[in-house]
């Protein structure tokens, strides 16, 4: 018995299938945080064009070229067909911009009182349990996305 306590065979092995899953979480952990900050240096530059263009134009709404723009802008930088399946805030995919995800489309351009107003979201999926709750306090512990969104306004220049 004393021979088997004192054997350190298989030790290493042990210590690496212990510590492998920790290691694996802070690994995808660290590509999530990369994905975040690639998606906030995207979004700005998309719902900023979109509402340059809205105010310039003078169009807005749903399939004006402002919108088409925003929605190009993400398609071209960012994955945009990404899906998990419904997460439980109603997220259905990464980006879907002509249908509400969960409660309103990912890019909206609007008036209002002498501006006009683009705001672009993008979901984040989450590939473990807890990840979105470390990164946005708000969010559920199960949650499979972390929403970003980004406004800009630019003034009504009478186009």
């Amino acid at each position: 018995m004393r021979r088997f306590l004192r054997c350190n065979k298989g030790l290493t092995e042990v210590e690496a299938l212990i510590l492998s899953p920790f290691i694996l979480y802070f690994l995808l952990f660290f590509i999530t945080i990369g994905m975040v900050f690639w998606v906030k240096i995207e979004l700005p530059h998309a719902s900023r064009e979109a509402a340059r263009q809205a105010a310039a134009l003078g169009e807005y709404g749903f399939n004006s070229r402002p919108w088409k723009t925003a929605v190009e802008t993400v398609s071209k930088s960012l994955p945009a067909n990404l899906s998990v399946g419904t997460s439980g805030n109603g997220v259905k995919k990464a980006f879907s911009p002509d249908s509400p995800n969960p409660d309103q489309p990912d890019v909206l351009v609007e008036k209002m009182e002498g501006y006009y107003t683009a705001v672009v979201s993008y979901h984040i999926i989450t590939p473990a349990p807890g990840m979105a709750k470390l990164l946005n306090p708000s969010a559920g512990w199960l949650e499979k996305y972390i929403t970003i969104t980004n406004r800009a306004y630019f003034p009504d220049e009478g186009g």
